[in-house]
């Protein structure tokens, strides 16, 4: 769920870390001999790094990216021969460029350990598994979501065509399943993936484990997109009590968790909380992953959102395009937070006074998500309802109303009436009826907003 990442530390820091991270999996994931001899000889290499890299500025610390592009062209020389250290170290390194927003440099070195698998143990070996799910994981994070489907979807039939038993295995390719069914706006599916994958995870790990706490992570967060507010700030502060006891040391996993229960806070209504909350996951992922990377984009984004709510409109403006700036380097088009920044800058310039602004940000949030995502996704609905609302303030009603409409019917088949999100466009449409002079229609959709929200509870 959230990977390791180091920023312009000191080399020997760095290694550590590296070498840790690598001997720690080998040492879960791997008991035989000759396992326990490559991760040895994985030991050995990560720490020699740190004698052969000396920067020719004279600096006494070299950058991480340095570390790693070092490490990146030995392995290829001294590890030619064997390609099952080798698909180990590939996938170490490409996980650490991953984590620094070096796309790219991750996705060859992923292809590369993958293809070392399928060469070395067969196609459908366990080993070429993981090289699909991390190749796909990879692929999500960049919101290439497509690619991440079809490898995901790929290296759950191999487990299953060779082993029906739940494993560690299993239960992270469902995870992958669920992030993926997130990502796409399908948040019954995701949550119905997620606690299939923590109730695996915590059985084979402990409820105290990073592992099982994660997963469980992933079922508040989708609790959370659905609407079940109270369930999911529970969850996240177990979540971030378990974590915080194993790392008492800032991590990336910490700054997630304080991130996901920001957002939770902030639809609570918790004002205060969800502001400070926000604050400290920002400042901890600035620092840990710095601010191009898209984790950093992503609390961003719902900060902004935040702002936005607090009617700080030209704070919430400057944030988005702060994100938008990252378009084409650390976030490709199909990444969410492209759309979404797209949303609160012509959100935010209707409120500052230009409407024909507003209108080319958000029918492109719309273009793209209807490009990426799936026709049924809630997002697309959003997309809809946000622009519908601009159409509204700009007295183009009939157009307003064909969109708002279109979006209540999307909202309510993927996430259902009561749900905040399909409540937020219902006050829309009763806003839009009422200014058009239509109190009829006004009033049908009170009524229907009342029974939404006694369903809800």
């Amino acid at each position: 769920y959230a990977r390791p990442a180091w920023v312009n530390g000191a080399a020997g820091l760095a290694i550590v870390a590296l070498v840790a991270s690598v001997v720690i999996s080998l040492q879960a994931a791997r008991h035989a001999r000759s396992e326990q001899a490559k991760a040895a000889q994985t030991n050995t290499f990560l720490r020699g790094l740190l004698a052969s890299v000396h920067p020719e500025t004279g600096r006494r610390d070299a950058q991480v990216s340095d570390v790693l592009d070092v490490a990146a062209h030995r392995i290829e020389q001294e590890f030619a021969t064997e390609p099952d250290v080798r698909a180990d170290l590939e996938t170490v390194i490409a996980d650490s460029y991953e984590g620094l927003g070096r796309y790219d440099e991750a996705e060859r070195l992923f292809k590369a350990s993958l293809l070392l698998r399928q060469q070395a143990h067969g196609t459908e070996s366990p080993s070429a598994i993981v090289g699909l799910s991390l190749l796909g994981q990879l692929y999500l994070d960049r919101g290439v979501l497509d690619s991440a489907d079809q490898l995901f979807h790929r290296a759950l039939a191999l487990h299953q065509a060779h082993d029906t038993r739940p494993d560690s295995l299993y239960a992270s390719l469902v995870s992958n399943l669920g992030s993926l069914a997130h990502s796409q706006g399908h948040l019954a599916d995701a949550e119905r993936y997620h606690r299939q994958a923590f109730d695996i995870k915590r059985r084979l790990f402990g409820m105290q484990s990073d592992i099982a706490a994660l997963a469980l992570n992933d079922v508040a967060v989708e609790m959370g997109d659905e609407g079940k507010l109270a369930e999911a700030d529970s969850l996240h502060r177990v979540v971030l009590r378990v974590v915080q006891a194993n790392h008492p040391q800032p991590t990336e996993r910490v700054a997630a968790i304080v991130s996901n229960l920001a957002t939770v806070l902030d639809f609570e209504g918790k004002t205060a909380s969800a502001d400070s909350a926000y604050r400290v996951a920002l400042a901890l992922r600035k620092q840990l992953l710095g601010p191009d990377h898209p984790d950093y984009a992503l609390t961003l984004f719902n900060y902004s959102s935040f702002v936005f709510d607090q009617q700080r409109y030209q704070e919430a403006a400057d944030m988005a395009r702060e994100i938008l700036a990252l378009r084409g380097r650390t976030l490709a088009e199909s990444h969410p937070s492209v759309a979404a920044a797209l949303q609160t800058l012509g959100k935010s310039l209707d409120k500052t006074g230009d409407p024909d602004g507003a209108e080319r940000a958000l029918t492109e949030s719309l273009a793209l998500r209807q490009k990426f995502l799936a026709a049924d996704s809630w997002l697309i609905a959003s997309s809809k309802s946000v622009l519908g609302e601009h159409y509204a303030s700009v007295e183009r009603y009939p157009r307003a109303e064909q969109l708002l409409l279109e979006a209540q019917r999307g909202l309510v088949a993927a996430l259902g009436a009561s749900n905040p999100r399909t409540a937020v466009n219902t006050r829309r449409l009763i806003a839009l009826y009422t200014a058009w002079g239509k109190p009829t229609k006004a009033a049908e959709y009170s009524d229907a907003l009342a029974k939404g929200a006694k369903a809800g509870g």
